[in-house]
């Protein structure tokens, strides 16, 4: 393969630069990274503590930040990637299972002292990422837990309302039975 092909094949958005600069944005991703995934986790934790108190202006609030926030992660996990491939001793070297470079795969390839901090940084990630992970479960299990109890209160009271009496407008008696609809909020 010649260089002009070689050069086609390099991330859109990476400009060429050294091992070192690319090693050193990289490391620069990654705290940005933490960071991000530091105030999702401080997000989904307001979300929560709001849904328990049933703070409706603070749980849209989160809500709508979190967006921000997931969009930024986003975006930093595409330089990620773009950087670790950039940093691959080969091109065709390694990956994850998916087929996405790994973080490990370039810091088997450096030095010990930055191959120790660049898998010190991942590992944090790491940490805060499963922080993530375990706090958005609990939310989405009480959240659930939420829907099944509407739910059920909903038939609930469409049971009891076949049975009772009921008043048409201006005191009369209805003409008609009076039906209560409900939808099934639990996938």
């Amino acid at each position: 393969m010649d260089s002009t092909n070689a050069d086609m094949k390099r991330p859109a958005l990476m400009l060429p630069c050294s091992g070192a600069a690319a090693r050193l944005r990289l490391e620069a991703v990654l705290r940005q990274l933490i960071a991000c995934h530091g105030e999702l986790l401080d997000l989904v934790r307001a979300q929560r503590t709001a849904f328990t108190l049933g703070n409706l202006h603070a749980l849209r609030d989160a809500a709508g930040r979190e967006s921000v926030v997931l969009q930024r992660a986003r975006d930093l996990d595409r330089r990620r990637r773009d950087l670790t491939l950039a940093l691959l001793p080969t091109p065709s070297h390694g990956g994850a299972s998916d087929g996405a470079p790994r973080l490990l795969d370039v810091a088997a390839s450096l030095p010990a002292v930055d191959r120790d901090r660049l898998v010190s940084l991942r590992d944090e990630l790491l940490v805060v990422m499963h922080a993530v992970q375990r706090e958005t479960t609990i939310a989405r299990r009480a959240t659930e837990a939420l829907l099944r109890h509407t739910h059920g209160l909903l038939i609930t009271l469409g049971q009891i309302a076949r049975g009772s009496t009921h008043y048409a407008p201006r005191g009369g008696r209805p003409t008609h039975t009076p039906t209560l609809s409900t939808m099934s909020l639990v996938g």
